[in-house]
């Protein structure tokens, strides 16, 4: 018995809250195991199964007037009325809401008492009723199942109704030995088959309560976790927008009144001071662009973003990528050189976003690459719609940067010796804008061998291409590491 009891006790804690006694096979907490006796499935099923037990109960009066003595008959259908009406009576009283916390009592009262009635039954009828009318004990076993009798109780009654019938028949009332050897064994497989089964499936059913608690216990906090998590996001980016704004507002004034003073101050102010006014102003512009490009990303990250859709000719969203980056690129006498394979694609995309990934994406071209060379775009066609190439002859990504450079903050050149400006969420951004458009993002990059980055968009979003000119040779390449995002 200790070694049983050292294998199932570890079991009593593996539903948590829902802990069940597999002992007493019940919830430990008495007030969930009354919330699961009496639920309105498990309730509803108890008053069904008193009602239909109440009029089978009475139907048997049928063959008490065939079976049962004349004289005993009287007694005989009185009980049945008796034990019928307790059952019914059950059942109108489980609808009271102050006989909730009763409800137990009354079925275990009502049980008892057709047990009772039962055996008091057989204890006096002659003849063949005295033989035959133990069958009605099997159905009681059958009904302590359903009635949602505790475990326990419902055991106690079936061991009763069996000792007490076997006490009736060999002692009280005495029948054939023959017939009273049949019926023990047919009532004790009987007893010992419904107890078994009544047990496991209290465990089970128990089981299923405490699983289908738990995730209706979760689902609610999940809900509320969602429902916390989108208004953090949404404060976050409304706490983005103040402070962009905040921030924008005196940066607007600082380069407002920097330009007015170097357009003004000619002749009046030296040189030295204009070209302080000049990095007073080229630094509020790189203030203001680092300010709008957090705000941006805020937005992509937390779904705000403003997407507005339709249909744009990709040559012309490549040109204006290009005119944003001209004047950075002749800062370091960097070429941006624009070819064509195919010409006339019109496709489905935000025009606003998609340019600003190209920008981003020739930002870093132009960043990394070195004074007087050459940054190219191509536009050609793919196996399952257009792709935009960007080659650069720049310094290239070393392997372990290449594989985490589209993540936010990150950069390809090391924190504390790196010599270019930048958040890194330039690509990060890029990969928010690809994933919108459901496109995808191929880059190859090797040490001193510069950078290509693929931006495919699907032919899903391709809605036209006038003209499918030849592809020009491929540039020369050295082996390179390889990063795609789709």
């Amino acid at each position: 018995m200790q070694l049983i009891k050292r294998v199932i006790d570890p079991m009593n804690v593996l539903c948590g809250k829902y802990r069940i006694n597999f002992w007493r096979a019940e919830f430990a907490a008495p007030e969930i195991d009354s919330d699961y006796r009496f639920s309105h499935k498990n309730l509803s099923i108890a008053r069904g199964t008193f009602v239909v037990g109440a009029l089978l109960f009475m139907s048997f009066g049928l063959l008490d007037m065939v079976v049962v003595a004349p004289e005993q008959l009287t007694m005989t259908l009185l009980l049945r009325l008796g034990a019928s009406l307790g059952m019914l009576l059950v059942v109108y009283l489980s609808y009271h809401p102050a006989m909730r916390n009763r409800i137990q009592v009354l079925i275990n009262m009502a049980a008892f008492t057709t047990v009772g009635s039962l055996l008091l039954m057989l204890s006096l009828l002659d003849g063949v009723a005295a033989e035959l009318y133990y069958a009605g004990l099997p159905t009681l076993y059958l009904f302590q199942h359903f009635t949602r009798m505790r475990f326990v109780h419902g055991m106690i009654m079936a061991t009763s109704a069996t000792v007490g019938y076997y006490m009736i028949a060999a002692v009280i009332n005495p029948i054939p030995t023959p017939a009273l050897a049949g019926n023990l064994f047919f009532l004790t497989l009987v007893y010992l088959a419904t107890q078994l089964t009544h047990y496991f499936y209290e465990i089970y059913d128990r089981l299923q309560f405490a699983q289908k608690s738990e995730l209706s216990a979760l689902n609610v906090q999940a809900g509320e976790l969602a429902l916390r998590v989108e208004a953090a996001a949404d404060a976050k980016v409304q706490f983005m927008a103040v402070i962009s704004h905040e921030l924008r507002t005196p940066l607007n004034a600082i380069m407002g009144f920097s330009e007015l003073i170097m357009a003004q101050g000619q002749g009046r102010i030296t040189q030295k001071t204009i070209s302080y006014m000049q990095d007073i102003h080229n630094s509020g512009r790189h203030l203001y662009e680092v300010i709008g490009e957090i705000l941006e990303f805020a937005k992509s990250e937390f779904g705000t973003l403003d997407v507005q859709e339709g249909a744009y000719e990709l040559d012309a969203i490549i040109d204006q990528a290009l005119k944003a980056m001209a004047s950075k690129a002749a800062l370091k006498q960097i070429q941006l050189a624009y070819e064509r394979p195919i010409q006339g694609a019109m496709v489905r995309v935000d025009q606003r976003l998609l340019t600003q990934a190209l920008v981003n994406i020739l930002s870093n071209s132009i960043k990394f690459s070195a004074a007087h060379s050459q940054v190219v775009v191509s536009l050609q066609h793919a196996d399952h719609g257009v792709m935009v190439k960007i080659v650069d002859h720049g310094r290239g990504i070393e392997a372990v940067q290449l594989a985490r450079v589209m993540e936010p903050f990150v950069q390809a050149e090391n924190a504390f010796t790196r010599t270019s400006e930048g958040l890194g969420l330039g690509l990060a951004f890029v990969k928010r804008i690809v994933d919108l458009h459901q496109a995808s993002i191929h880059i190859d990059s090797a040490p001193g061998s510069g950078t290509s980055v693929m931006m495919s968009l699907p032919a899903t979003r391709v809605i036209a291409i006038t003209a499918l000119l030849p592809q020009p040779s491929a540039i020369p390449r050295q082996a390179q590491t390889s990063v795609s995002v789709a």
